[in-house]
C-alpha cells in the first residue's frame, strides 16, 4: 500500500462519515450488500442508445469503498447492469468511472426509466 492510498483512504472514511448515505447494491449473481456511499445529484443526460437513437436518461454517480470488511460496507468488483437502490429508486450500473485507492466510482442510470424534462435534484 502506498502512502498516497493510505492518506486517501483515511480521508475518504471521514468523508463517508460526514456525507455518506445508505445504498443497497446487488451485484450480478450475488447477494445484496448495504454500503455507505457518496451520492451525486440525479441529472438528466442525453445518450446515444444504438438503434433507439438519442435517449434522455436520469443518471447519478455513486462512490463507495471496495473494502468488504470496512465499517462502511463495500463491494470489491461490480459489473455493468448491477443494481443499486437509493431512496427507494433503483439504478443500474452503466459505467465504472474509476476504481483504485480502495474506492470505486460508478455512473448509474435509473432502471427502466426514459426521461423527458429538465434537470432533477434529490
Amino acid at each position: 500500500m502506498t502512502i498516497h492510498s493510505t492518506i486517501f483512504e483515511a480521508g475518504f472514511g471521514t468523508l463517508l462519515d460526514c456525507q455518506g448515505e445508505a445504498v443497497t447494491i446487488t451485484p450480478k449473481d450475488a447477494a445484496s450488500v448495504s454500503v455507505t456511499a457518496i451520492v451525486g445529484p440525479e441529472e438528466l443526460k442525453t445518450r446515444w442508445e444504438g438503434q433507439r437513437g438519442r435517449q434522455q436518461v436520469r443518471q447519478r454517480v455513486f462512490t463507495f469503498t471496495t473494502d468488504q470488511a470496512s465499517r462502511f460496507g463495500g463491494v470489491a468488483a461490480l459489473e455493468r447492469n448491477a443494481r443499486l437502490s437509493y431512496g427507494g429508486i433503483d439504478y443500474a450500473v452503466f459505467e465504472i468511472e474509476g476504481a483504485g485507492g480502495g474506492s470505486i466510482r460508478v455512473c448509474c442510470t435509473r432502471a427502466g426509466v426514459e426521461s423527458r424534462g429538465s434537470y432533477l435534484q434529490r
